[in-house]
């Protein structure tokens, strides 16, 4: 919303969030926490955040709006009336234009991250694919000792074979963790470790310890 003392000037005006509750703060403090646990947590973070850090900018704006020249203010003022008489029917345009571009970039992304052959080259390059198909013929017997990075990838493509971490280290606690990194990196008491969860497959990066 625009709003001057007179016709020649404009600034922005708080007024339009005086709805907006102050339990929103809540949950972004929730959220927020939920980011600092796991990064998988930013996405929905920063949809909370938004709506908050709007509310606060437009009276950061409208401070800073009074500082400005008096000419830039009459200029933006005048482009703002413009902006304000502009036909419904070609805002409404703008919108689904604005809609139709973003849908049609997630589309070809999607298109793109999940072609076949895209997905095989990632796969072959990133995760131990081939380690995986010998697992799958085999069928080695107990359970997994794997990289964190491989993780997500060996609960999807071994989901018989329990692992011994991924990426929701949230979910696993810090004792766990602890142990595993102490395993990985071959500490005192990595035999235990190993046996106590019955590991007896290792999936592990060349060099590893």
């Amino acid at each position: 919303m625009i709003m001057g003392e007179n016709p020649n000037e404009a600034k922005f005006s708080g007024r339009r969030w005086q709805w907006f509750p102050r339990m929103w703060e809540r949950p972004l403090a929730l959220f927020a926490w939920m980011g600092l646990t796991a990064r998988r947590n930013f996405g929905p973070f920063a949809l909370t955040v938004a709506p908050v850090l709007a509310r606060h900018l437009e009276d950061v704006l409208a401070q800073m709006g009074t500082r400005l020249p008096q000419g830039v203010r009459t200029r933006f003022a005048g482009e703002m009336r413009t902006l304000e008489g502009a036909p419904a029917q070609r805002e409404s345009r703008f919108r689904l234009g604005v809609v139709v571009v973003f849908l049609g970039l997630a589309l070809l992304k999607g298109y793109a991250v999940t072609r076949p052959a895209f997905v095989e080259s990632v796969i072959g390059a990133q995760f131990p694919a081939d380690a995986v198909a010998w697992i799958k013929e085999n069928h080695p017997q107990g359970n997994l000792f794997n990289e964190y990075n491989w993780g997500g990838y060996l609960i999807w493509a071994l989901p018989e074979y329990p692992v011994a971490v991924d990426g929701r280290t949230d979910l696993y606690g810090d004792p766990v963790l602890r142990r595993y990194l102490d395993a990985r990196a071959a500490r005192a008491g990595w035999e235990t470790t190993l046996q106590d969860w019955d590991v007896r497959v290792a999936l592990l990066s060349p060099g590893a310890p």
